[in-house]
């Protein structure tokens, strides 16, 4: 039987490792694969982004180190939606609607950094950009979290769904989400939708750009 692979960060820390393995994961370390910010570079939202037919894999050689050269593949599949901005990469985009599904853009170049998907129809988010957008799709419910409570060393903080990646009825969140400010709001929304958040309590929330399951 085929173990699910969870694509990671190889900067992530061993304790998200040793829950991952716990969960039955093969763990798949990312490493930098592009002339992009060294504090980015090994991040998985960087290079591959999460469609329904599976992982999208982009081409490194396509990104610079400078944003918005670095966020061509930074994008989410949302239900029927492609949450896109306008620099995702055209053959992301046309791959994405050539699997049905319909873009909507936002104006957040950093799109997957910034959404926790819990589901087709939920997500959390930090970004008033992207949540006022969402607001306008019926079938999409966003939560609007404080930002600037996720560190990512090398910036001066991190997004929370680059924290994030959701498997079965589990969110993962790698460092403590009991310590946001917004945990209590977090946590409702996510047993609203029958969604169980799990996180590492022994270090803060950390961006590690996504961490996204294969099966």
């Amino acid at each position: 039987m085929t173990k699910l692979k969870a694509f990671v960060s190889e900067k992530a820390s061993e304790e998200l490792f040793s829950f991952l393995k716990a969960e039955g994961c093969e763990i798949v370390e990312i490493s930098a694969k592009a002339d992009v910010h060294e504090a980015i570079a090994c991040h998985p939202d960087i290079y591959y982004c999460m469609l329904p037919k599976g992982l999208y894999e982009g081409d490194p050689s396509l990104l610079s180190k400078d944003y918005p050269g670095d966020v061509p593949y930074n994008a989410a599949a949302v239900g029927r939606y492609f949450i896109c901005s306008r620099y995702t990469a055209w053959e992301l985009k046309e791959e994405a609607v050539r699997q049905g599904l319909v873009p909507i853009v936002v104006p957040q170049g950093y799109v997957k950094c910034n959404l926790v998907v819990l589901d087709g129809n939920h997500v959390i988010t930090e970004d008033e950009g992207i949540a006022k957008v969402l607001a306008g799709i019926d079938d999409i419910e966003c939560l609007l979290v404080r930002p600037g409570e996720v560190k990512l060393p090398g910036f001066r903080n991190g997004f929370l769904g680059g924290t994030s990646g959701a498997v079965g009825r589990k969110v993962i969140f790698n460092g403590d989400l009991a310590a946001h400010s917004c945990f209590p709001e977090i946590a409702r929304f996510c047993s609203s939708c029958g969604m169980e958040p799990v996180w590492i309590p022994s270090y803060p929330l950390t961006d590690i750009g996504s961490i996204f399951f294969v099966n």
